[in-house]
């Protein structure tokens, strides 16, 4: 502790090698709860972290005294409301009870027939949401961390945004720009809304399913992945899918850039449709039925 007060942070590690599971064996003792028990650990190393500057060797800074016990139900709390303690110079006194906020917190906020519903912050617990919407409704979708997105029937355009989940879109018809950095995409179409869209992951499969007579230009890149399609792909010549950027006049540099990805057209060619993943497969599906806008 006291390197750690002349500000050697890099001993907090240290510290907290040698002592984490003692206090996590302590807290389990009084506690029985395990949740509970990671989350005391980590306040006391929170809290070192955040004071160890005015750590004195020899004072004790404490002000008081804490006994955490088991509780039931979602909510963690300390002690017991029933339970009390006796002072010095006085008779048995309710003991003072921590709370834990174990509330997700959720936002709605409606205007000119613009929905906007928010939530995890600012207490950044998960929250599972199951929202009904009218068939024919747009949706811009984002999740961060621990959930997935996953989209039914809904003939709108669709702008979804996952960090760590999936995204998910079933029977849908509008446009759509669907984007998972850490898993998989897979949405499957109706109807094709004849407008441009795009898919794209990092670390995730690619898989679309569009109707049998759909008209698009296809644009499809995977960097570490294959590429398979069940709909006959006309492949365009290669100086199709350049840029050329000439500023040589204006005292400027030339630049030619021929992209990476395969381009190609299914049924003539149409609006542009992207696919992009660095370490995924893009499968390419053909449902059957007609399906395209007219």
């Amino acid at each position: 502790m006291t390197a750690l007060q002349e500000a050697d942070v890099s001993r907090l590690a240290l510290l907290f090698e040698r002592h984490h599971r003692a206090l996590f064996n302590f807290f389990l003792r009084l506690t029985c709860e395990r949740q509970a028990s990671e989350d005391l650990v980590q306040d006391v190393f929170l809290r070192i972290l955040k004071y160890h500057a005015t750590y004195r060797p020899g004072r004790s800074t404490g002000r008081g005294s804490a006994r955490p016990t088991r509780v039931s139900g979602p909510t963690q709390a300390g002690d017991a409301g029933g339970a009390a303690r006796r002072t010095r110079s006085g008779p048995a006194v309710p003991r003072a009870r921590r709370e834990r906020d174990a509330t997700p917190g959720l936002e709605i906020e409606e205007e000119h027939n613009l929905m906007v519903i928010k939530t995890g912050w600012p207490n950044n617990h998960a929250m599972r949401l199951s929202i009904q919407v009218p068939a024919r409704t747009s949706l811009d979708l984002s999740v961060v961390n621990d959930g997935n997105i996953i989209v039914d029937g809904v003939d709108g355009d669709i702008v979804a945004n996952n960090v760590n989940g999936a995204v998910t879109l079933t029977s849908v018809s509008g446009a759509v720009v669907a984007h998972a950095l850490n898993d998989d995409v897979k949405a499957t179409f109706t109807r094709y809304s004849g407008k441009p869209m795009s898919f794209s992951s990092l670390n995730g499969t690619l898989d679309v399913t569009l109707p049998a007579d759909t008209k698009a230009t296809l644009k499809l890149q995977s960097d570490n992945g294959e590429v398979y399609s069940d709909f006959p792909v006309d492949r365009l010549a290669p100086s199709l899918n350049q840029t050329v950027q000439d500023d040589r006049s204006k005292g400027g540099k030339y630049r030619l850039k021929i992209e990476k990805a395969m381009t190609g057209r299914i049924n003539g060619g149409g609006p542009e449709i992207t696919f992009k993943t660095f370490n995924g497969d893009i499968r390419l599906r053909r449902g059957g039925g007609a399906g395209s806008a007219r």
